[in-house]
């Protein structure tokens, strides 16, 4: 194993890893090479980070030499080469993170013959200010991981192993934050049980005992474990009442009303296998069908027309009628996508084939949900008018596609790479009531993403 194989190793790697969380960040990996032999190790040392560029490591490294006893160091050379070089590391990462607008982590050493080889990647800072609280846990749980995994000889870091390691942190969170030892395995359990033929679409509350006040108190209270039972109860759950859980026990009946506070975990079931965990209206977990996501933060109404007002350059006016729109068909219960462009009549008219051309004309929001029920995206010039229905849109592949995603995601992506520089918005809604906006609100280069 050399630099650039470790490199390009991880690079893959943490690229999986991290794409749990939505959206995913960027991150830049480099390896620190030091050879055996106290000047060799100077000479060799090289970064590839460019926020490295302007350090003058090896004289830092010389410092650091100097102020150990180099001496006895010398007389106990095999403990003293890998620890000392893994600590300075260390110490050089956490004095680099201040106020440098990036984070460095240190990852576990690779033994390489007779060179040692010290991983390290950064994140923006800006990202993990709203990574969400499932980021400490999956970040402490990757340098064990990797700690084994980079021993191997013939280590090969995949998407299986990231999958798995998601599934034991997500499982671990979850115990911790709701009290529950067995609630990642009870969520996706009860999440894919109907009842009388119908999907799980209810909530069940965690928290503290006595923190949510009931208005109704089950006695005694039964064990989360028996899910047929849960299941049975969260049928007669509505937009107003969920279940409330103290550990692994059902205390009662909750008004909607009541459900706030930090100390409080929502559990939302929303079709089948489908949940996510969230506080204080935070997403900060999602299992959809065995793919989890992290760190989804939800747009409100005002960011959505602030968003929609600078993407397709509106006054106040024109990105309030756009909220009204995507609020419209949002709540159709099914999904959609909506078309914003300031080309929608000429698309219309190109893509007259694979859609439904209509004479111009103003919908109202409460059309929306109609008018999305057959396939295809609904599109409107930028004031609101609807030029087609069922459109079935074009593109080239492109980058950030996710086959995990669907087809109205990825078509979204085709369209929008397609067609980068004009005035487009994309609104994609998922069966659940889940947003994309596109381009992503929350990208710097404004890629797609969750909004």
């Amino acid at each position: 194993m050399d630099e650039a194989g470790l490199q390009a190793g991880l690079n893959r790697f943490l690229h999986i890893y991290f794409s749990v969380f939505e959206p995913a960040p960027e991150v830049e990996t480099s390896v620190f090479r030091a050879e055996a032999g106290l000047v060799r190790s100077l000479a060799s040392m090289f970064w590839k980070l460019e926020d490295f560029s302007g350090e003058n490591f090896a004289d830092a490294l010389r410092t650091a030499l100097l102020e150990s006893d180099v001496a006895d160091a010398a007389q106990n050379y095999g403990h003293f080469y890998p620890d000392f070089f893994q600590n300075f590391l260390i110490r050089r990462c956490l004095s680099l993170s201040e106020g440098a607008g990036r984070c460095f982590y240190a990852l576990p050493r690779v033994q390489c013959g007779e060179s040692l080889l010290l991983p390290l990647f950064s994140l923006e800072e800006a990202w993990l200010n709203d990574a969400g609280d499932f980021f400490p846990p999956a970040l402490e749980a990757l340098a064990p991981f990797l700690e084994w995994e980079l021993r191997r000889k013939h280590a090969h870091l995949d998407a299986y192993q990231a999958h798995r390691l998601h599934a034991r942190v997500a499982a671990e969170f979850l115990a911790r934050v709701t009290g529950y030892p067995d609630a990642f395995a009870g969520l996706n359990i009860i999440a894919s049980l109907k009842y009388e033929k119908q999907d799980c679409s209810a909530r069940i509350a965690f928290s503290g005992e006595g923190i949510i006040p009931l208005k109704a108190a089950f006695h005694p209270p039964p064990s989360l474990l028996h899910y047929n039972k849960v299941r049975k109860l969260l049928a007669a759950m509505d937009s107003h009442l969920c279940l409330a859980a103290s550990g692994d026990r059902l205390v009662g009946i909750a008004r909607d009303q009541d459900i706030h506070g930090p100390e409080v975990h929502l559990a939302s079931f929303l079709k089948h296998q489908t949940w996510e965990l969230s506080c204080q209206g935070r997403v900060l977990l999602r299992n959809e069908e065995g793919r989890l996501s992290a760190g989804r933060r939800q747009m409100r109404d005002k960011e959505i027309a602030a968003f929609a007002r600078s993407v397709l350059d509106l006054d106040e006016a024109g990105a309030a009628r756009i909220l009204q729109l995507i609020k419209g068909a949002a709540g159709a219960g099914h999904g959609g996508m909506l078309i914003f462009s300031e080309e929608a009549a000429q698309e219309a008219e190109r893509l007259c084939e694979d859609g439904i051309r209509v004479n111009p004309f103003m919908p109202e929001s409460r059309d929306l949900p109609a008018f999305s029920v057959m396939d295809g995206a609904i599109l409107m010039d930028l004031t609101g008018r609807c030029h087609a229905l069922g459109v079935i849109l074009d593109g080239p592949a492109c980058a950030g596609a996710d086959s995990s995603r669907g087809a109205r995601y990825n078509s979204a992506l085709r369209y929008h790479a397609k067609n980068v520089g004009k005035k487009l918005l994309l609104a994609v809604l998922s069966d659940d009531g889940m947003l994309n906006l596109i381009p992503d609100p929350f990208h710097k280069n404004r890629g797609a993403g969750h909004a």
